[in-house]
Protein backbone atom coordinates (compact mmCIF):
# COMPACT_ATOMS: atom_id res chain seq x y z
CA UNK A 1 0.00 0.00 0.00
CA UNK A 2 1.41 3.18 -1.29
CA UNK A 3 2.17 6.35 2.00
CA UNK A 4 1.58 9.35 1.40
CA UNK A 5 4.27 10.53 -0.56
CA UNK A 6 3.52 7.83 -3.15
CA UNK A 7 6.75 5.68 -1.89
CA UNK A 8 7.03 2.10 -0.78
CA UNK A 9 7.28 2.06 3.15
CA UNK A 10 11.27 0.93 2.51
CA UNK A 11 11.89 4.24 1.62
CA UNK A 12 9.43 6.92 3.23
CA UNK A 13 10.72 9.54 4.33
CA UNK A 14 7.77 10.61 6.85
CA UNK A 15 9.27 9.85 10.06
CA UNK A 16 12.66 11.72 11.33
CA UNK A 17 15.92 10.29 11.55
CA UNK A 18 17.73 10.31 15.07
CA UNK A 19 20.09 12.41 16.11
CA UNK A 20 23.67 11.84 15.48
CA UNK A 21 26.48 11.88 18.31
CA UNK A 22 28.09 14.68 19.10
CA UNK A 23 31.15 13.32 21.91
CA UNK A 24 33.64 10.97 20.53
CA UNK A 25 33.32 7.60 21.40
CA UNK A 26 35.36 6.82 24.66
CA UNK A 27 38.63 4.37 24.71
CA UNK A 28 41.45 3.55 22.84
CA UNK A 29 42.40 6.61 20.34
CA UNK A 30 45.77 5.22 18.89
CA UNK A 31 45.17 1.40 17.40
CA UNK A 32 48.10 0.24 15.53
CA UNK A 33 47.06 -2.98 15.48
CA UNK A 34 46.44 -2.63 11.71
CA UNK A 35 50.38 -1.72 10.80
CA UNK A 36 52.26 -4.55 9.12
CA UNK A 37 55.73 -5.14 10.14
CA UNK A 38 58.58 -3.79 7.98
CA UNK A 39 59.37 -7.83 6.19
CA UNK A 40 56.03 -8.96 6.10
CA UNK A 41 56.23 -9.58 2.04
CA UNK A 42 52.77 -11.17 2.48
CA UNK A 43 50.70 -8.23 2.83
CA UNK A 44 50.10 -4.65 1.93
CA UNK A 45 52.50 -2.25 3.71
CA UNK A 46 50.68 -0.33 5.88
CA UNK A 47 52.47 2.52 7.97
CA UNK A 48 51.80 3.37 11.61
CA UNK A 49 49.80 7.16 12.11
CA UNK A 50 52.88 7.75 14.55
CA UNK A 51 55.33 7.70 11.64
CA UNK A 52 56.62 10.80 10.44
CA UNK A 53 55.60 12.10 6.56
CA UNK A 54 58.06 12.55 3.41
CA UNK A 55 59.49 15.38 3.44
CA UNK A 56 57.48 16.37 0.42
CA UNK A 57 54.28 16.05 2.53
CA UNK A 58 55.94 18.20 5.61
CA UNK A 59 53.48 21.57 6.31
CA UNK A 60 54.44 24.26 4.61
CA UNK A 61 56.57 22.07 1.75
CA UNK A 62 53.38 20.81 -0.41
CA UNK A 63 52.03 23.73 -1.80
CA UNK A 64 49.49 22.49 -4.84
CA UNK A 65 48.91 25.77 -6.02
CA UNK A 66 52.66 26.16 -7.44
CA UNK A 67 52.52 22.37 -8.33
CA UNK A 68 49.86 23.53 -10.65
CA UNK A 69 50.98 26.28 -11.60
CA UNK A 70 54.13 24.52 -12.65
CA UNK A 71 52.23 21.50 -14.74
CA UNK A 72 50.00 24.60 -16.46
CA UNK A 73 53.10 26.01 -18.02
CA UNK A 74 54.36 22.88 -19.00
CA UNK A 75 51.95 22.02 -21.02
CA UNK A 76 51.41 25.13 -22.35
CA UNK A 77 55.13 24.87 -23.49
CA UNK A 78 55.39 24.06 -27.20
CA UNK A 79 58.26 22.81 -27.00
CA UNK A 80 56.82 19.90 -25.28
CA UNK A 81 54.68 19.63 -28.61
CA UNK A 82 56.53 17.56 -31.60
CA UNK A 83 55.23 18.67 -35.17
CA UNK A 84 51.35 18.98 -33.64
CA UNK A 85 50.41 15.88 -33.76
CA UNK A 86 50.99 12.34 -31.85
CA UNK A 87 54.22 11.24 -31.29
CA UNK A 88 55.26 8.33 -33.81
CA UNK A 89 51.10 8.53 -35.42
CA UNK A 90 51.03 7.91 -39.03
CA UNK A 91 49.28 10.47 -41.25
CA UNK A 92 45.73 10.28 -41.72
CA UNK A 93 43.96 7.63 -43.42
CA UNK A 94 46.92 5.17 -43.28
CA UNK A 95 45.60 2.91 -40.58
CA UNK A 96 43.15 1.15 -42.61
CA UNK A 97 41.78 -3.00 -41.94
CA UNK A 98 43.06 -5.78 -44.24
CA UNK A 99 40.48 -6.85 -46.86
CA UNK A 100 38.50 -10.07 -46.67
CA UNK A 101 40.86 -11.64 -49.14
CA UNK A 102 44.03 -10.38 -47.51
CA UNK A 103 42.45 -12.38 -44.32
CA UNK A 104 41.94 -15.65 -45.97
CA UNK A 105 37.53 -14.96 -45.52
CA UNK A 106 36.96 -15.23 -49.28
CA UNK A 107 35.89 -18.94 -50.60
Amino acid sequence: MPTENNVGPAFSDTKASSPLPRDAPEGIVDDPSYKTGKNDEASVPVVDDTEPLPEAYQDGEADSDKQLERDEKEALDQDNVIKERTRHAKPTGTYQEPSDEQMGLME
